[in-house]
């Protein structure tokens, strides 16, 4: 009689450096309550743990691939994808745990993860080392195994196979890797993931993906000028285009050009780029809204809070519009890009709702201050994720 081979429900893999024991401990011990309800795998792609830590992962894989460092993240993701055997995959990193994973355990309990392709839950990216600052990041992190699966990327690598029905998942991560100790700690960090950016751009300059995760790059260190520079050359290269994705990511580097102009205190010059470049057709609301939103800051800094308020105004009714769609969550990840995707989380709404008090104040629009000051102390305060509705 033939002996078949055991193939689990879910293959998780994780990479581990090492460099945070306790974080990893929580990573960990959040996997096992995945483990502990439905049929899984936990493998574990060892990039340089010392003897203590390899002493401890081991009491929670069922198997350690050792990989020798070689600046490349999707090398390493593929040697433990290798080693999976499961139905579907999950990657997660040593630095990230989660409170529950009761959707991702009903997702496969309920089966209904064979209705759909790829999947994914929030990151939670804490910004101060008391998780009150923070983003939710949305990442597509559990895919169908197959034998096309696989990484791209030696950095802000991605899974080629997340096409398709896409589910959901009502659940997050922590994660603190964005709560740096000072500046030049956070400077350095980004120039580290800037080299192999512009290599993997020499190497397939035809990716565009990896344009857009330089453009996030150059933002978060405010490296204006390489910033407005790409974004002009990005926004050339794309005009002659109009397909949906195309013009997704041409509105993206539109968006670029503004945060070099606003970053540089250029204010004439974000608002005569704004006139330009809110005239193509081609953008979509989120886009739209990215921009208003940017311009309504150029008007506040020039002291022109009525048009400041008008502009405010004009994102907040895009948010609502947006807001207001049959499941539109998905509908603003279907519009939304890589620098584009956060245009009405918390820090954005603080600052908006920010200018409308002020502005408010300002015209003597009593009505403008009753509406909004409510909802900045509620932005300010609640430690979750704000809605304008």
């Amino acid at each position: 009689m033939e002996n078949k081979v055991h193939k689990p429900v879910l293959s998780i893999s994780l990479l581990c450096a090492g460099k945070k024991p306790e974080e990893t401990r929580k990573s960990l011990d959040s996997l096992l309550t995945i483990k502990e309800k439905i049929d899984t795998e936990i493998i574990i792609v060892d990039t340089g743990c010392d003897d203590s830590m390899k002493e401890m992962i081991g009491r929670y894989a069922d198997q350690i691939i050792p990989f020798s460092w070689c600046d490349d993240f999707a090398k390493a993701r593929n040697a433990g994808l290798s080693e999976c055997s499961g139905e579907w995959f999950m990657y997660i990193d040593d630095d990230e745990w989660f409170d529950d994973t009761t959707a991702i355990a009903s997702f496969f309990n309920s089966g209904e993860y064979r209705d759909y392709d790829y999947a994914g839950y929030y990151i939670r990216n804490y910004y101060d080392s008391e998780g009150s600052d923070y983003d939710n990041f949305f990442g597509a992190r559990l895919s169908r195994l197959t034998s096309d699966t696989r990484f791209e990327g030696k950095i802000h690598e991605y899974l080629t196979t997340c096409t398709g029905k896409f589910k959901r998942l009502d659940c997050f991560a922590h994660h603190y890797g964005y709560v740096f100790r000072s500046p030049e700690e956070h400077f350095a960090k980004a120039m580290r993931n800037i080299k192999p950016l512009r290599e993997m751009i020499k190497e397939d300059p035809g990716n565009l993906h990896w344009y857009q995760q330089l453009e996030q790059e150059l933002i978060s260190i405010k490296e204006i000028l390489g910033l407005k520079e790409l974004c002009e050359d990005m926004i050339q290269r794309l005009d002659k285009y109009d397909e949906p994705e195309i013009n997704k990511i041409r509105g993206d580097f539109y968006y670029g050009k503004l945060q070099a102009d606003i970053q540089s205190y250029q204010y004439d010059e974000t608002i005569t780029d704004y006139n330009k470049y809110r005239k193509d057709r081609r953008n979509n609301g989120l886009c739209r809204a990215a921009m208003d939103f940017i311009v309504s800051v150029a008007f506040y800094e020039k002291k022109d809070y009525e048009r400041s308020l008008n502009y405010s105004e004009k994102y907040a009714d895009i948010y609502l519009k947006l807001k207001g769609c049959d499941d539109s969550d998905s509908v603003i990840a279907d519009m939304s890009t890589l620098n584009t995707r956060d245009v009405f989380d918390r820090r954005h709404l603080y600052v908006l709702l920010s200018a409308l008090i002020v502005s408010g104040i300002k015209l003597n629009r009593r009505e403008v201050v009753h509406k909004f000051f409510p909802m900045l102390d509620k932005v300010k305060t609640d430690g979750r994720q704000f809605a304008l509705i």
